[in-house]
């Protein structure tokens, strides 16, 4: 699989990169079907809520695309795999521990 990863310089931390990596590297190991991964994350000029967060997978013959924003790029991002169903709200996750 291949994964592509896309920041603003220096505005996305490094923390939340690794993050990205690791759910993506889970992902793929429970569903090889996805064949590559397109992650963007933006600044947009709209609105409070104006840091974006792109995810694209793409299979052998389907592609999903999925845009959240928030006000910070980690919430984006959490929203944005949230909708894939790559992950898990954070208060859901820690009642099943």
């Amino acid at each position: 699989m291949t994964i592509e990863i896309h920041t603003p310089p220096n505005k996305v931390p490094a923390a939340l990169i690794t993050k990205v990596k690791r759910i993506l590297v889970e992902f793929h190991q429970r569903n090889g079907n996805v064949s590559s991964v397109e992650v963007s994350f933006r600044e947009s000029i709209e609105g409070r809520h104006n840091r974006v967060c792109d995810v694209r997978l793409a299979g052998r013959d389907h592609t999903v695309s999925v845009s959240r924003t928030a006000r910070n790029f980690r919430d984006a991002a959490d929203a944005a795999f949230y909708a894939l169903g790559l992950m898990t709200p954070e208060r859901e996750h820690k009642k099943t521990l």
